[in-house]
């Protein structure tokens, strides 16, 4: 059996730049972003080997897969790092959100797959076992999922997986705010007879052990279908005094508890109001 494959591949990349306007010329500014689009669709017979590398800020994306045999695959990834695409106004903007998209739909059927080099040389082709792999990291809440399938004589796989980090921040002389949201989400549905493995590890950081940790492994013929999403969320709303307010209103509208020493500047600083000394 020979090659025969029919693959469409629709790739779009654009990377956007933002100028700014001052004093009457235009200066590029360092606000740069990128926008990556890619649409697959492969049918054919033979031998396969694949591989997708994806990042932006705090996001990362691994999918890898080989075999011999029948093959069928569809995919789509968009990334979208520092800029984004408005549809109301059909253009790209800067953005200081990242994310990463990808979804995918494979059938494989394995058989050996020979080569004819000519008399010249000789190969005996390929005899590879199917073997896919995705995992997904984001480094913005510490966690990362996968899911892998090896040694598989047939696959049927549909999977999504989603990544985002969003960040904001504002600060003035008496307020500063300060946002923060990520997410990741794996979706696997799968039919295969071979070996299966689901993994997830979060944690609140490096120095930290796991608070989630999932760890499957399935040997032989199985029908699965797994959907894992984390969620974290910050937000901070500071509030700053004024300078030494003693002497215009003071503490005395503070609440006793919070005017205790060393609790709020009362405890530090004598804000005595500054008084004339009496004449003779």
């Amino acid at each position: 059996m020979g090659y025969r494959w029919v693959a469409i591949l629709w790739v779009q990349i654009i990377l956007v730049s933002f100028a700014l306007a001052e004093d009457g010329y235009i200066t590029e500014s360092s606000l740069k972003g990128l926008v990556f689009n890619s649409e697959q669709d492969v049918q054919g017979n033979g031998f396969s080997n694949c591989y997708i590398n994806a990042s932006a800020l705090n996001l990362s994306l691994n999918s890898r897969g080989h075999g011999s045999g029948s093959y069928a695959y569809e995919s789509v990834l968009k990334i979208e790092d520092g800029a984004k695409y408005d549809d109301t106004k059909e253009e790209y903007k800067s953005s200081s959100d990242r994310s990463i998209a990808f979804s995918e739909d494979a059938d494989f059927s394995y058989a050996p797959a020979g080569i004819n080099l000519g008399r010249s040389m000789r190969f005996g082709g390929f005899q590879s076992l199917g073997s896919e792999r995705t995992c997904i990291k984001n480094y913005g809440s510490n966690v990362s999922m996968s899911a892998a399938f090896d040694s598989a004589s047939v696959l049927s796989k549909n999977l999504s997986a989603s990544l985002i980090w969003k960040s904001t921040s504002g600060t003035d002389i008496f307020h500063s705010t300060r946002e923060k949201h990520a997410r990741a989400n794996l979706n696997v549905v799968a039919a295969f007879s071979g070996r299966g493995h689901i993994a997830a590890v979060a944690a609140e950081d490096a120095q930290h052990e796991a608070n989630i940790l999932v760890d499957e492994d399935y040997a032989g013929v199985y029908q699965m279908a797994k959907n894992m999403t984390h969620d974290v969320s910050y937000k901070l709303n500071a509030e700053a005094d004024d300078w030494l307010p003693c002497c215009s209103g003071g503490f005395k509208d503070m609440n006793p508890l919070d005017a205790r020493a060393f609790k709020s500047a009362k405890g530090v600083f004598d804000c005595t109001c500054f008084k004339l000394p009496a004449s003779n």
